[in-house]
């Protein structure tokens, strides 16, 4: 009874040792994974970012070319939590109504043969009310609230920058951006950024508009911050 049982343990053990020796190795596939998210900034501009050009006689249009409303300003600021290279870009929600033979007729100083160059001030009745131009002047603009050597830089790719010029904002093709001297056109890397918004507005003809009920003014356009 005794050696059977001695058997028997050392058969158990053999068969375990090979089983064991002759399994497939088991394995499971790890991930590491995580997102290094750029410093987070703020946008905001006075008053909401509304510029509103009040109510507008009828009688005050040309019937034979654009009429100017003028101009409004508006200050902006952006702060983020750390130093940031960045850009902002200019959306136009209206695009497809800008009225550039008004906008080209009304003496506005900013003449343009593009329209991508300007906004639009949306539709009334299916005709285009309008348009209007977006700028940053770039003499308001203070980097890290003192940098008065701060150099306005424009671009259509993010990669190649110039020296900002007039400060217009393109509906959606262009980016403006700041560098630390007027020495680089690189841009910098800033904690805040402060400046003035320009807004000139242009209704169109009154022979293009239909008059007999009021018309609102629809422009829109959003402001992103891009990180770069």
């Amino acid at each position: 009874m005794f050696s059977k049982i001695n058997i028997a343990t050392i058969s158990i053990t053999f068969l375990a040792v090979y089983a064991s020796s002759s399994a497939q190795a088991v394995t499971a596939d790890l991930s590491v994974v995580g997102t290094i998210t750029p410093s987070a900034c703020r946008l905001d501009v006075d008053s909401g970012g509304k510029f509103d050009f009040g109510k507008i006689s009828s009688d005050r249009l040309s019937a034979d070319k654009g009429t100017s409303l003028g101009g409004q300003t508006k200050g902006f600021t952006i702060t983020c939590n750390a130093a940031t290279k960045l850009a902002l870009h200019a959306i136009d929600n209206r695009v497809s109504s800008v009225a550039l033979d008004a906008w080209n007729s009304a003496g506005m100083g900013i003449p343009t043969t593009t329209a991508d160059k300007l906004f639009g001030l949306g539709t009334a009745n299916d005709k285009k009310i309008g348009a209007y131009s977006l700028n940053i002047s770039d003499t308001t603009v203070t980097v890290d609230s003192a940098s008065a050597e701060a150099r306005g830089l424009v671009s259509t790719d993010k990669t190649t920058w110039s020296k900002l010029s007039s400060g217009q904002f393109y509906g959606g093709t262009n980016y403006i951006s700041w560098s630390s001297t007027a020495a680089t056109t690189t841009p910098g890397s800033f904690t805040s950024i402060a400046g003035t918004l320009s807004v000139g507005a242009v209704v169109n003809k009154s022979s293009e508009l239909d008059l007999s009920e009021a018309i609102t003014l629809d422009g829109s356009a959003t402001l992103e911050i891009i990180y770069l």
